[in-house]
């Protein structure tokens, strides 16, 4: 039998004692930060197994509860793309529209590379998290 990504996303979770926001069939959001650190200090961390016709992805992304002002996008999406050219693993990215930031790391699961897929969780929950808060007050300096 298969073990489940998601059931040990949950069980990682749990150990850690962190707060669940939301969680759904496939994701768990967590929030992290406190309204009085910074302006905008809040972030949430979502943890999500995605299944395809043909694959199966392990993701987790860093979403900055800020929206960039419009006037300071193309400045922000410039930093972002400098951001990218240096990381070895996961990508920052805005949308356009509203302004949001999210940073991204996850890995394609197979058959064969399961069990090992569940070890990666906490590497990947580490790096989405330390590679977020990295880069943070830069991100932030840009919208003051």
């Amino acid at each position: 039998m298969k073990p489940s990504l998601f059931r040990e996303i949950r069980k990682y979770v749990k150990e850690q004692g962190w707060n669940i926001q939301y969680e759904d069939y496939n994701a768990i959001r967590l929030l992290f930060g406190k309204a009085d650190d910074f302006k905008h200090s809040k972030y949430t961390l979502k943890i999500q197994h995605k299944i395809g016709v043909s694959t199966e992805d392990l993701c987790v992304e860093c979403t900055w509860l800020a929206h960039v002002p419009i006037n300071k996008r193309v400045k922000l999406a410039t930093l972002l793309s400098s951001f990218n050219f240096r990381l070895n693993y996961g990508n920052f990215r805005m949308d356009p529209n509203d302004g949001e930031v999210c940073f991204s790391v996850g890995v394609d699961v197979t058959e064969a590379d399961r069990e090992d897929s569940i070890s990666l969780i906490p590497f990947l929950v580490t790096t989405a998290q330390q590679t977020f808060k990295s880069q943070y007050m830069t991100l932030w300096e840009v919208i003051e």
